[in-house]
């Protein structure tokens, strides 16, 4: 994936399953753990796919978490660990503009990443 240079850019993360209470896990430990800024649960969706061959129909919640390209590492990693999904979709969006408040108050929810914490999808 191809990010921006900057990493503070501020990206949005949207995260499926079809388990409500496993996204509330998921969101507790990216926000407690201060990987990011905030995490809204939206459901229920009506997802349509294609999984192995097949035509798939399912309902499912949808997670959206606030963070920066430089914290993307981390939170994909907990995600991973925590999803039910075995492809999970984790997929990040550039915010490009956002009210200069907002933004300070989003970078300021965030964990200082310390030297040897991959900050990029490069370093995984």
């Amino acid at each position: 994936m191809n990010f921006s240079s900057d990493p503070n850019q501020l990206i949005l993360v949207h995260v499926t399953s079809d388990d409500q209470k496993r996204l509330e896990l998921i969101a507790n430990r990216l926000v407690s753990d201060r990987w990011v800024a905030c995490a809204q649960i939206m459901g229920q969706l009506q997802s349509t796919y294609w999984w192995q061959g097949q035509l798939c129909h399912a309902s499912e919640f949808l997670l959206i978490v606030k963070t920066t390209v430089a914290h993307w590492s981390g939170l994909q990693s907990i995600i991973l660990e925590l999803h039910n999904y075995e492809v999970p979709e984790i997929v990040a969006v550039p915010v490009f503009h956002c009210s200069d408040r907002y933004r300070q108050w989003w970078l300021e929810q965030l964990r200082p990443l310390t030297d040897g914490e991959p900050t990029s999808v490069t370093d995984q």
